[in-house]
């Protein structure tokens, strides 16, 4: 080998090292041996997911599914899962993690529940149900090292505990955190008696105490995980087994005395799209009231949310030690609830003065409340981390325990702050704040200074967590006391225009009403209640009102009734047209007075009616007379209207449509009848020496030349002709010189009728026609049942009359001779929409334009697409614009998309294909002799699907052998030279 080629190996393959080591220091081998996916469970076996250790032996448990998707693991009694020993899992080293993440219920038996152990003793963590407690146990240098937790634990909810040991301290964490002082103990090594028995999951060893709950996952490390890691962990694990909300905070601030420093500081809470509670007390008997509500109301404008904090402020514990809790809530809550919601605000939240409260307090006032705040017992071993009462998890807890971050609480340092608020984003909760005034400068007791504000604040804003209010926390099935709600007025009348002597059923449909008066406005007594039946006795016309009220809000609501005299109808009709040809459909309109109970019409062809407002066809040529008789609880009274209603046959007017116009031979054409003035026959010649009797022929053309259609269409009043031309082409006229395709010209002056289309017919695939009659300020829909294209149906309301209309929807073969360039986007097809006669499909003849197309689920998956990114694509003025477009629903074949358009030109359905990953692959520089050879081998290789790359996993500690191989390889290469 020439030393050259030997220098160009050895940098690339050197520089290869440099990388791998890169790589390497970046991906470490956690150390991880077990971890267990439960989705992969095969029936009897549980998949070791991690590379590692065996797969575990299910001994009967039964899976359910995850609101992820994932599945986990239920044990009921002495169901467990073995994890087999084998020499992957079996080590001495004294450095070790295990843990589970479980949930277990109120049915697991007294005692202890194993919920992972190593042969009985070795490893072990269990649930002491007596103390409500987990415990845990080590086995090393023949010393069982064994220490319980500082905090209990509750059934039906999820915690994940880990515990770890390092030679020389044992260490249980909770939900990511250190939790208790754990236990010293230096050894060398694990108890090597029990490192070769098996890994046991719900249950212990010999099936005594077993699990009921669930097991969500399973891990273990032979090495000591960190702190860090080890919420990283929990963090991870959450995200696969729940569907998470955002983490963030809930600040809130104490006392009315706090609405001006809120107020003076909402510019900072703004700077951070901030909104917090404020929760208050008496308000309107403050000296500065009048300022303090202004400012009040402009933090509600500014989103925040405005909280009950007691009337009297008054500490509720000491106070229901000597009074009932009905004086309680009549004196504190009531009042308070009251005045806040007269405001105009929702009282949701209430914060204990002094966070003072127990047990009675919490179920006086649980009713009335979503959401109740107290304060943490106490800061554990000065860490927000490890205080785990101030997070909550979005499980329908009422009382939240909140952190005071005023600066005389000296617990609560700023670093542990926001090392809460970090806790709490990792793991979707939220940490529960509150403070009491704002400043630049402490001076005093119940003061949080700006600096302080504004660290908290940014932290979460850089860091993607939410700024949640108290009242978005708590029992989410709670509803507020209708009592302390806003009441509405609102009721109904049987009917509002009655004769003398009659009644009006009033039906009240008011809401959360306490009291309520309905005067009925004729000098009545007023009634108490709106379900009600009340007789009118005198003309007239009155005013009903009904008031209503509670606790916090008063309305009203007038309705006219109007009272005749008690005399017989009289009988009165019009019609929207009396003049016609047959089939002439006539709308008749009751005009009679006296309120008519009951009509009988006559049409005067032998057809009657007893509707109010009827709609009557007439089939047949004549003269009709109508009458209408109308009827009430006084009399009856009839008129006639004579020869009213006059039918006759005029002319047709001959006009036809067809599917296509040109195109090569043979040619088949669907030609369509549109004509008017009802004809009664029909006689085609097709130019070409046949000719037909039918209304909608079908006719093949067999040679090449022009061909004049011509339709002549009669009845009784006369006959009527039109012709059009079609063109048949020779197989080889593929030159583009044909003939606009698309249906001929017809229709009227309007903007409707029959439109034509200005695309060559070769560009066009398939096409399908749909005809409606089009009526001014009516909803329009054309439908394409016949599926011949990805258009489902249009509809628009229409600006004017143009009767009946044709649409013709063109899927074409490529894009449209109208459009120079292409979407942006893979495109799914080209189409065309023609809606009448050119110009009427504009925003001056229709409006709410609605397409409704659908997509093959197919083609989105053949080619990776986005099915959010799927949209319809409308050119107009020279570009293509994205239509607003919204997926309406699936089916096994096809997703169904509708967009709104401004108007129908030549169309494009597009998607965007799904983001990969970009892999950079660095290839080395090929060598200079056999460049030629290397330059056929990386051609040949063109096409050909690459071998997947598989995950190089390191050695921990190979990284530097890597790095120190490299630096003497390039000393070497620098010496050579």
């Amino acid at each position: 080998m020439k030393f050259h080629s030997f220098k160009t190996y050895v940098k690339y393959g050197l520089f290869f090292i440099f990388m791998i080591s890169l790589v390497g220091t970046a991906h470490a081998d956690t150390g991880q041996l077990v971890h267990y996916n439960w989705s992969k469970d095969t029936g009897n076996t549980i998949v070791d997911d991690s590379g590692h250790g065996n797969n575990g032996i299910n001994s009967g448990s039964t899976t359910f599914t995850l609101p992820t998707g994932q599945i986990t693991r239920h044990f009921s009694g002495q169901n467990q899962i073995t994890i087999p020993n084998n020499e992957q899992l079996t080590f001495i080293d004294p450095n070790i993690t295990f843990g589970v993440f479980f949930r277990y219920n109120s049915s697991n038996p007294a005692g202890n529940t194993y919920l992972v152990s190593k042969g009985n003793t070795a490893f072990r963590i269990s649930i002491d149900h007596k103390n409500s407690m987990l415990t845990y146990e080590i086995y090393a240098n023949g010393q069982a090292i064994h220490a319980k937790s500082g905090t209990r634990i509750q059934p039906n909810k999820d915690y994940e505990a880990i515990v770890t040991y390092d030679g020389s301290h044992a260490q249980l964490y909770i939900n990511g955190v250190a939790n208790g002082e754990g236990v010293d103990y230096t050894s060398v090594a694990l108890g090597p008696s029990y490192i070769t028995e098996n890994w046991t999951i719900g249950s212990s060893s010999d099936s005594t105490y077993g699990l009921n709950g669930t097991i969500y996952a399973f891990h273990l490390y032979n090495r000591t995980l960190n702190s860090s890691e080890i919420l990283d962990l929990y963090a991870n694990d959450l995200r696969s087994i729940k569907k998470l909300r955002p983490g963030g905070i809930a600040l809130s601030w104490d006392d009315s005395a706090r609405i001006r420093s809120c107020y003076k500081y909402l510019p900072i809470f703004q700077k951070y799209n901030a909104t917090c509670t404020i929760n208050l007390n008496n308000v309107i008997d403050r000296r500065e009231a009048e300022i303090e509500l202004k400012e009040l109301d402009a933090l509600y404008s500014a989103g925040w949310e405005i909280a009950v904090h007691g009337y009297n402020h008054i500490d509720s514990a000491i106070f229901l030690k000597s009074n009932p809790a009905e004086v309680w809530l009549d004196q504190e809550i009531f009042p308070n609830i009251v005045e806040i919601s007269r405001y105009g605000y929702p009282a949701y939240t209430f914060a204990y003065p002094y966070s003072s409260r127990n047990t009675a307090t919490d179920a006086a006032v649980t009713p009335y409340f979503r959401t109740l705040r107290t304060r943490t017992p106490n800061i554990v071993n000065g860490n927000i981390n490890e205080t785990t009462l101030a997070y909550y998890n979005w499980d329908d807890t009422q009382l939240l325990y909140g952190v005071e971050i005023d600066e005389h609480a000296l617990d609560t340092s700023l670093p542990s702050i926001l090392h809460g608020i970090d806790y709490a984003i990792k793991t979707g909760s939220v940490l529960v704040l509150y403070g009491h005034g704002i400043t630049p400068n402490v001076t005093g007791q119940y003061q949080t200074s700006t600096s302080r504000l504004e660290s908290i604040l940014n932290y979460t804003y850089q860091n993607g967590g939410v700024f949640y209010h108290m009242g978005d926390l708590g029992n989410s099935s709670w509803e507020q006391v209708p009592r302390f709600s806003k009441v509405t007025a609102n009721y109904t009348v049987s009917r509002d225009i009655l004769l003398a002597g009659e009644s009006v059923t009033f039906t009240d449909c008011s809401v959360n009403q306490a009291t309520e008066l309905l005067d009925f406005g004729d000098g009545s007594p007023a009634s108490s209640t709106a379900n009600v039946i009340h007789t009118y006795t005198t003309p007239g016309t009155y005013t009903a009102n009904l008031t209503v009220s509670n606790d916090v809000s008063t309305d009203s609501m007038l309705r006219t009734i109007t009272v005749i005299p008690a005399t017989a109808p009289v009988a009165n009709f019009a019609s929207n047209c009396t003049t016609g040809s047959r089939p002439l459909s006539v709308a008749f309109t009751d005009t009679s007075t006296g309120l008519p109970a009951s009509w009988s019409w006559d049409f005067g062809d032998g057809s009657k009616s007893l509707a109010q407002n009827p709609v009557h066809e007439y089939s047949n040529d004549g003269v009709y007379s109508v009458k209408l008789t109308v009827t009430n609880s006084k009399g009856l009274n009839s008129t006639q209207k004579i020869n009213y209603i006059i039918v006759s046959t005029r002319p047709p007017s001959s006009n036809f449509y067809s599917n296509v116009t040109d195109g090569d031979v043979p040619l088949t054409v669907q030609f369509y009848d549109i004509s008017t003035g009802s004809p009664d026959s029909w006689r085609w010649n097709f130019g070409d020496g046949t000719d037909s009797t039918e209304q909608n022929p079908m006719h093949t053309y067999f040679s090449v030349g022009t061909y004049e259609v011509n339709l002549v269409v009669s009845n009784a009043k006369g006959t009527s002709s039109k012709t059009v031309a079609i063109t048949v082409l020779g197989n080889s006229s593929s030159d583009g010189s044909s003939k606009n395709g698309g249906s001929g010209s017809g229709g009227g002056s309007r903007g409707g009728g029959v439109g034509g289309s200005p695309e060559p017919a070769k560009n066009v695939k398939v096409k399908e026609l749909s005809q409606t009659y089009i009526k001014n300020e009516n909803r329009v829909m054309f439908d394409f049942p016949k599926n011949a294209t990805a258009i489902v149906y249009l509809s628009f309301d229409s600006k004017k009359t143009t009767g009946k209309t044709t649409t013709i929807v063109e899927m074409l073969k490529d894009k449209s001779t109208l459009t120079p360039d292409a979407p942006d986007g893979e495109v799914y097809n080209y189409l065309n929409i023609w809606v009448g006669n050119g110009g009427y499909g504009t925003d001056k003849s229709i409006e709410n334009a609605v397409i409704c197309f659908k997509v093959e689920k197919s083609w989105v998956e053949d080619k990776g697409i986005d099915q959010s990114s799927i949209s319809l694509n409308r050119y107009n003025d020279g570009k293509w614009n994205r239509l607003p477009t919204t997926l309406d629903r699936k089916d096994d074949k096809y997703l169904y998309y509708t967009a709104e358009t401004p108007g129908f030109s030549p169309f494009a359905i597009t998607g965007k294909t799904i983001t990969k990953e970009n892999v950079i692959e660095l290839l080395p520089e090929p060598d200079p002799e056999n460049s030629e050879n290397e330059t056929q081998n990386i051609a040949a290789n063109i096409g050909q699907t690459p071998e997947k790359k598989k995950k190089i996993k390191v050695i921990p500690g190979f990284e530097m052998i890597y790095c120190i191989f490299g630096l003497l390889g390039w000393r070497l290469l620098s010496k050579s030279r």
